[in-house]
């Protein structure tokens, strides 16, 4: 993840949210360069990007994946998400 790294965050960065909801446990509030990894409690995570004005570069992009956690190649519960 490349973010404008700011103290506490505020000018730009990402918040993830376990489950389908804002008002959900924040499973990360990041900013900067960094590559953090988390695992949800179900299978629904929120994203939430927020950016100022100051810097831009004129793109947002994400990625993720998800990892089988059972034998039975289902679907992950929890699931993970890497930014």
């Amino acid at each position: 993840m490349e973010i404008e790294d700011t103290a506490d965050c505020y000018a730009d960065g990402l918040i993830l949210y376990d489950g389908m909801e804002r008002d959900a446990d924040i499973l990360l509030w990041d900013c900067g360069n960094s590559t953090s990894s988390v695992v949800s409690s179900g299978s629904s995570i929120v994203v939430q990007f927020y950016s100022d004005y100051s810097i831009s570069d004129g793109y947002f992009s994400l990625s993720w994946t998800f990892e089988d956690q059972d034998e039975g190649g289902g679907w992950p519960e929890p699931g993970r998400f890497s930014a």
